[in-house]
This record gives C-alpha cells, sequence and structure tokens, in this order.
C-alpha cells in the first residue's frame, strides 16, 4: 500500500482498529474496504471533517480497493469540493489500467502541495480544491527548459517534485524545489518572461493557466489578492537588491577616483 508520507498522520490512525491481517495472508481486503467505507460515510459515531473522507478516499484510489469502488463513486457529487474531487480522482484511478490517470496526482495531495506555496497558504481549503482541479501536471526531464527568457508566457508552475533552476543568462539567480512557484507575473500580466527556468533533475510541475485562473479570481478574489502581496515582496527586494548594487558601484568608483592633491 503507498500512501504517501504527508497523509499517513492523517488516515493511519483512523485505520488502527481494522481487522489485523491474516497470519500467514494478505490482509483481508473486503474488511478493510468495510472499515473504509464506514469512515467515509462519517458512519463511526462522530463527525468526520472533510480532510479526514479525503483521505480516505485518497487511499482507497492509491491501494486500488475495487471493494470500497462504491465509495468513491457515491461520494463523487459531495458538497465538499475537496471530497468530490478525491473521490473522483480515487474512481478513475479505480477503473485505470496504468495509463496517465493511474500516475496523476490526487486533487488532496495537490491541495497539500498548494498549501506549502506562499500566495494560496490562507487560502481555505474548498477554494484550493477548486485551483486544485484547474491545474495541468507537466513531466519535465532533466536539462530541459520549462520557459525560456524572452518568450511569451501566461502560466504560472508549482514545482511538485525535483529541482529547477532559474537563470538570468549564464548566470544563475536560484533553485526551487517542492512546494516553489515560478510565472506568477504572467498571470496578472501575461509578456515576456524575465528568466530561464530548466529542470535540475527529472520534475513534475503543476502549471496553472491564466484563463481558467481568471475565471477563479472572479469567484475567489483571495486568490488574487495572496498573489499580488507575494509580487509586492518580491519588487521590495529586488528594489533592496538594486539599492545594495547602487552603494557598491558607489563605493567601487569613489576608490577609483584620484586622491586630491
Amino acid at each position: 500500500m503507498n500512501l504517501p508520507a504527508a497523509l499517513r498522520p492523517l488516515v493511519m490512525p483512523w485505520l488502527e482498529a481494522a481487522p489485523p491481517e491474516p497470519a500467514g495472508g494478505p490482509p483481508d481486503e473486503g474488511a478493510l474496504a468495510a472499515r473504509l467505507r464506514g469512515l467515509a460515510a462519517g458512519q463511526e459515531g462522530t463527525y468526520l471533517g472533510p480532510w479526514v473522507r479525503a483521505c480516505v478516499l485518497h487511499l482507497i484510489g492509491a491501494a486500488r480497493l475495487t471493494a470500497a469502488a462504491d465509495v468513491a463513486d457515491a461520494a463523487a457529487s459531495d458538497v465538499d469540493p475537496l471530497v468530490a474531487h478525491t473521490a473522483r480522482w480515487a474512481a478513475q484511478r479505480l477503473g485505470a489500467t496504468g495509463g496517465e490517470e493511474a500516475g496523476m496526482l490526487s486533487t488532496l495531495e495537490r491541495v497539500i502541495i498548494l498549501k506549502g506555496v506562499r500566495f494560496f497558504s490562507g487560502a481555505p481549503d474548498e477554494v484550493l480544491a477548486d485551483v486544485a482541479a484547474l491545474l495541468d501536471e507537466v513531466e519535465v526531464p532533466a536539462g530541459a527548459d520549462v520557459v525560456r527568457q524572452g518568450e511569451v508566457g501566461d502560466s504560472l508552475y508549482v514545482v511538485a517534485e525535483g529541482e529547477v533552476s532559474v537563470r538570468d543568462g549564464p548566470r544563475e539567480l536560484e533553485v526551487l524545489g517542492e512546494g516553489e512557484a515560478f510565472g506568477e507575473m504572467a498571470l496578472l500580466d501575461p509578456g515576456p518572461r524575465s528568466a530561464t527556468v530548466t529542470a535540475a533533475v527529472p520534475s513534475r510541475l503543476l502549471r496553472l493557466s491564466r484563463g481558467p485562473f481568471l475565471d477563479l479570481v472572479y469567484e475567489r478574489p483571495e486568490v488574487a489578492v495572496g498573489i499580488m502581496e507575494v509580487l509586492v515582496r518580491r519588487l521590495r527586494s529586488r528594489v533592496s537588491d538594486l539599492a545594495a548594487l547602487g552603494d557598491v558601484s558607489a563605493v567601487a568608483e569613489e576608490g577609483a577616483a584620484p586622491s586630491p592633491s
């Protein structure tokens, strides 16, 4: 059973009461499916929030528990976006035969990644679920350019797995890892890219295009506010860097000037 590390503390406590694995045999999938069915339907004698239910649905899909396929089907129309999106992912995965759907991140995994991105970190879970549903997954081999300096772009990228190098010409500006983003200016004002971004290692990126983003902003303006706050912080940092460079240049020029006689 391949459950992402970030989800284990959320899901595993709810499975502790599941029947033990028979000695010398595989786990009882039917008993486990029944346990998960009760959790996903909120039939454990207490209210289970969307996060726990989404984690249960993710486990059903990730572990390919076909005996609990009816749980995913029933939750696909849930009123909570995170639960509904995760249920649809689980249902697709249960029906997949190893194609593209089988390897894609679930909505829950995408939401966890987005929570680590600065301008999405304060957004409610239901907003992040909506954002997660708009993301395209992009696999980039090591050494391949994601965006090139000077090219017109209109998409934001979030690093889900791997690392990318940001360069201004031959100079490397920074290396971005999992949970970090680039290209946010293009969402608000499409134009030439200010840097080239290259995959330092094989990487998986989440791409948010401007069209779906604008549709979301009309309904959820807090997302745009979060991005603008990050842009303002970056602009202030860039101004500070330029000011520091100006001070260094002034000192250098003063040192090079001839001493007064």
